[in-house]
């Protein structure tokens, strides 16, 4: 390990999804093929489910919040990871057991890919939902309107807004270091290890802010991508294009040309994901022995 740990990490996280260790290319041609079928399915059958029911009827105040759209949203995230955690687990043994690819099947039916699963259930319990539920009553206490925040003058709502960035901030910032205090999880049990927050707690003491910033520098490919792909300044997609050539036994709803691309977008998105985690592996074998020297020079009675 260099002296600089962080833009080592960060380095050979970029410089994995150029040259990886593994042969990664079968597992992502099976990754897109599963999306595909997935989002395909999804698509499709959406027009035999109901409709969104909304959970308070909608005013000037409250805005309209559907539990079927979260509970959509939360479907989809756990299937598109769960068919991703193999690839996760080909990387991890690839850089820290020097494994060498041997299919994505084969390390679909591992137990460190369901264990991985489960890891993430935890930490979504354990970090997301409490920091889902704190953002959530800060927005409402701070932008639902009501009269009196309506009848607020210029210097007070200017007040107002800056308590609530003020806040925002301290509370993002300790969701920030709970994340990246137990981010290494992933890689721990990836390589086989059981599911222990308290061995990852440990490892990254003192260590969290170069986690943050090794993850956040390979990160940025992927993040630059999402951003032009999924966010407000999306591509346009193959649905504005292909409009008139939709097959008729699909019907209006289903485009299938749109649903390709979607499912490349995905695809490319887990590529590039793969940057930051490769990046994290390294960071994991650089906590573990900076913990054995710690261990080591603890003195003996």
């Amino acid at each position: 390990m260099t002296d600089n740990i962080v833009r080592d990490s960060a380095q050979k996280g970029l410089s994995y999804i150029i040259y990886p260790k593994t042969n990664i290319f079968w597992l992502f041609v099976n990754y897109f093929t599963i999306i595909l079928i997935m989002k395909a399915v999804l698509t499709y059958g959406a027009s035999y489910l109901p409709a969104d029911l909304p959970m308070a009827e909608p005013s000037s105040q409250t805005p309209e919040v559907s539990f079927g759209m979260y509970a959509k949203v939360i479907i989809k995230h756990f299937l598109s990871l769960l068919f991703g955690l193999p690839i996760l687990v080909a990387v991890a043994k690839s850089i820290l057991s020097y494994e060498d690819s041997t299919g994505y099947f084969h390390y679909f039916n591992m137990y460190e890919t369901w264990r991985l699963f489960v890891a993430h259930i935890v930490l979504f319990v354990l970090v997301g939902i409490p920091s889902f539920i704190l953002l959530e009553s800060l927005m409402m206490t701070f932008f639902y309107k009501t009269p009196e925040t309506l009848a607020l003058d210029g210097p007070a709502l200017a007040l107002m807004s800056l308590t609530y960035m003020l806040i925002l901030s301290l509370l993002f910032g300790v969701v920030l270091y709970f994340v990246a205090r137990f981010t290494p999880l992933y890689v721990h049990v990836a390589i086989g290890n059981p599911i222990d927050l308290g061995r990852v707690f440990d490892l990254t003491r003192g260590e969290a802010w170069k986690v943050f910033v090794a993850v956040l520098i390979s990160g940025l490919p992927v993040m630059i991508f999402s951003f032009f792909t999924t966010g407000n300044l999306s591509f346009p997609t193959s649905a504005n294009i292909t409009k008139q050539i939709q097959p008729a036994m699909f019907g209006t709803g289903f485009d299938f040309m749109d649903i390709i691309l979607n499912a490349t977008i995905t695809t490319v998105i887990a590529f590039l994901s793969v940057a930051p985690f490769a990046a994290l592996c390294n960071m994991y074998e650089y906590l573990v022995q900076n913990m054995q020297k710690r261990n080591k020079a603890k003195p003996t009675l």
